[in-house]
């Protein structure tokens, strides 16, 4: 499962790019005089100060940093205040797959797992008979604090089931405020032609 770029509708991700960068300007200067500072710490040899009272911090280093921890973790802190809905953990998943008039066809049971970061992330899904996995996504939060992911995926079918063909589908889920379930539709097509609705309930914490 590769991590993809994904949308977040209403947030600019330039904007959190340039306070990053402001921040990197401001720091770069101050870590250096912390550095030439502690250089004259007396436990240190005078090989080790020389090189402690040249070494300079650059801003691109503190912005990779930054930028490295902003993806990771600190858009997690953040994330109502940003408006980015954090939708990663484990989901249990039952589904429906249905008939041009409604009607039920069968039903099947799967797992979700949804890896997050500020900029990437990658949707698999695991049923008994297939695996699939996204391509293409956006989240949008919507003014009730409910989460729409919208994404295309790609379903490989596991050996030994020759009812089944590689296919290409997209799914839209909404996950209710709490981020404890969620309710969708999907559609598959260029190899199956079905759709159905899904329900997900949360079956572990974040990642």
């Amino acid at each position: 499962m590769t991590p993809h770029e994904y949308a977040i509708i209403g947030h600019k991700r330039s904007e959190i790019g340039r306070w990053l960068g402001f921040a990197s300007v401001v720091l770069a200067p101050i870590l250096t005089s912390i550095v030439t500072w502690a250089s004259g710490w007396p436990v240190l040899t005078a090989s080790i100060q020389a090189k402690m009272v040249a070494f300079t911090v650059s801003t691109g280093l503190v912005y990779a940093v930054l930028y490295w921890a902003f993806n990771r973790y600190v858009w997690r802190w953040l994330n109502k205040l940003l408006g980015i809905p954090d939708l990663s953990g484990t989901w249990s998943v039952t589904g429906r797959s249905l008939t041009l008039e409604g009607e039920l066809k069968f039903d099947w049971a799967g797992t979700i797992k949804i890896t997050q970061k500020w900029d990437r992330i990658a949707i698999e899904l695991k049923t008994g008979q297939s695996g699939s996995f996204s391509e293409t996504a956006s989240v949008l939060l919507k003014h009730d604090g409910a989460a729409k992911l919208s994404y295309s995926y790609q379903n490989h079918p596991k050996a030994g089931e020759p009812e089944l063909q590689k296919h290409q589908g997209f799914c839209e889920l909404t996950f209710d405020e709490a981020r404890g379930t969620a309710e969708g539709h999907y559609f598959n097509s260029l190899g199956r032609y079905s759709f159905g609705r899904m329900t997900l309930t949360r079956a572990a914490d974040p990642a």
